[in-house]
């Protein structure tokens, strides 16, 4: 009785309903971590026509001008 009840936990885990294409509901994009998106409005064709589209400024940059920021996109 305990095997079907351990079966049943990962099958439960496993249907986990997908995200939409193009929904990053996780980091990596999806739970195997590949950060691949199905997406194709930006490539190689356009990708040089990109153009800055908002900048923030935190207001935590030191006198100077020297800082760094370190994440995962």
């Amino acid at each position: 009785m305990k095997r079907v009840g351990a079966l049943l936990t990962v099958l439960a885990a496993c249907s986990t309903p997908q995200a939409p294409i193009g929904d990053w509901r996780v980091a990596g994009g999806e739970p195997g971590n590949t950060r691949y998106s199905a997406l194709d409005q930006i490539n190689r064709g356009n990708v040089t026509q990109l153009q800055v589209a908002w900048i923030y400024h935190t207001g935590d940059m030191p006198p100077g001008g020297r800082s760094e920021i370190q994440a995962t996109p």
